[in-house]
C-alpha cells in the first residue's frame, strides 16, 4: 500500500488531501485490490474510512489533529491488514476563544475578557498579542484596540475608550506555532443621550444670588426617532472663572418630558454644565461647559462653601444609533 499526503504543513481545521493505492499478491504478481476498506488516524485518533476503486486506489479529505504522521490500515481478507504512513505533517492548532464577557458601561469604555482552549497545544501563548475588532454590523471588521495573552494557557483582559454601539470580536493573527484564529462576535449596545435648550438666567446678577438653570434631556428611541428622557436623575455642575475645579451644585429631575429645571446660588463669575451619567441601556452625556454667568459684589456679600464634584462633563459619545 502506499500513502500520500498533499502538503506537510496544515492549519487545525484545513483539510489534508490523502491519497494511495492498494494492492493484492497473485499468482502472476500484484493487481489492483478493489473495495478495500482503509482506515485512516492522526495522533491517535481516526480521521475516517474510504474505500478503493476499482483500480485499488483511494482519495480523501481529512482534517489533522496534532503534527505527526497519518496511519493508513487497508483490511485485506483472513484478518490481514496492511499499514502505511505519510512523513510527519506538521499541524498548528487553532485557539478556541471561551467564556467572554464584554460590557460597554454608560462613559462608552468596553471591557472584555476571556480564555482560550488549544488542543494538544503545548507552547506558551503569553504575551503574544491580540486584536480587538469593531464592526458595525455590515460584516467589515477593523481593529479599535491591542491587548496580549497575560498567560501560557491564554487567558486576557482589557478595557478601552471606543463610545460606540456595535459588534466586538478578538482577533489572534496566528504564529508559528498557532494558527489565526477569532472569537464569537458580541452584540454591545446603547442609546445616545443629548441636552437641548440649556439655559442658565439671568447671564448677569449679584454674587449668592440664585439663577435658574433649565434644559430637556432626550433620548433616542430607534434609528431615526428621538424622545424625551423622563424621570432621569442629571447633576448640575459649576466652575469658577480661570479655575478648572468642577463643583457640584444639585441634582435635577426630569418630568415626562425630559424638562428639568433647578435654581441653584451663583457663588461667583464662572461656567455651568449639566451631566447626565447614563441609565441602563443609555450613554452619560452633557453639555460643553460653555454656559457662563458673571456675577458681582453687593454689600454685606458673604462667603459660602461648596465642595468639589468627581464628576466633569463627559466626552460626547459617538453614535446615537442602536
Amino acid at each position: 500500500m502506499t500513502l500520500t499526503a498533499d502538503h506537510i504543513k496544515d492549519d487545525q481545521g484545513t483539510p489534508v488531501g490523502v491519497t494511495g493505492t492498494v494492492q493484492r499478491q497473485t499468482a502472476t504478481g500484484w493487481a489492483p485490490a478493489t473495495g478495500i476498506t482503509v482506515d485512516l488516524s492522526n495522533c491517535g485518533q481516526p480521521l475516517g474510512t474510504v474505500t478503493t476503486d476499482g483500480t485499488g486506489n483511494f482519495a480523501t479529505k481529512v482534517n489533522m489533529v496534532c503534527t505527526d504522521t497519518i496511519w493508513a490500515r487497508a483490511h485485506g481478507t483472513l484478518y490481514q491488514f496492511v499499514d502505511a504512513y505519510t512523513p510527519t505533517i506538521t499541524v498548528r492548532q487553532k485557539p478556541a476563544f471561551w467564556n467572554i464577557q464584554a460590557s460597554l458601561d454608560a462613559t462608552g469604555t468596553v471591557g472584555i475578557s476571556g480564555e482560550t482552549k488549544t488542543v494538544h497545544g503545548t507552547v506558551s501563548l503569553e504575551k503574544q498579542p491580540l486584536a480587538i475588532q469593531f464592526s458595525t454590523g455590515d460584516g467589515t471588521w477593523r481593529t479599535v484596540a491591542a491587548t496580549k495573552f497575560q498567560t501560557a494557557d491564554g487567558t486576557f483582559g482589557t478595557s478601552f475608550w471606543a463610545g460606540r454601539s456595535g459588534y466586538y470580536r478578538v482577533s489572534f493573527a496566528g504564529n508559528a506555532d498557532y494558527a489565526p484564529a477569532v472569537s464569537s462576535a458580541y452584540k454591545l449596545w446603547r442609546w445616545n443621550t443629548r441636552f437641548d435648550k440649556f439655559k442658565v438666567s439671568p447671564g448677569s446678577l449679584p454674587k449668592n444670588h440664585t439663577v435658574t438653570v433649565t434644559g430637556t434631556l432626550s433620548r433616542a428611541v430607534s434609528m431615526t426617532k428621538r424622545s424625551g428622557y423622563a424621570s432621569r436623575t442629571v447633576e448640575i455642575i459649576f466652575r469658577y472663572k480661570g479655575k478648572s475645579t468642577w463643583y457640584h451644585l444639585a441634582w435635577a429631575k426630569t418630568d415626562t418630558h425630559g424638562n428639568f429645571s433647578k435654581k441653584v446660588k451663583a457663588y461667583g463669575s464662572g461656567y455651568y454644565a449639566v451631566v447626565f451619567r447614563g441609565g441602563s441601556d443609555t450613554f452619560a452625556t452633557g453639555t460643553d461647559g460653555k454656559a457662563y454667568v458673571r456675577t458681582y459684589r453687593v454689600a454685606a456679600d458673604g462667603n459660602s462653601a461648596i465642595m468639589p464634584s468627581g464628576w466633569l462633563p463627559p466626552r460626547v459619545v459617538a453614535g446615537h444609533w442602536r
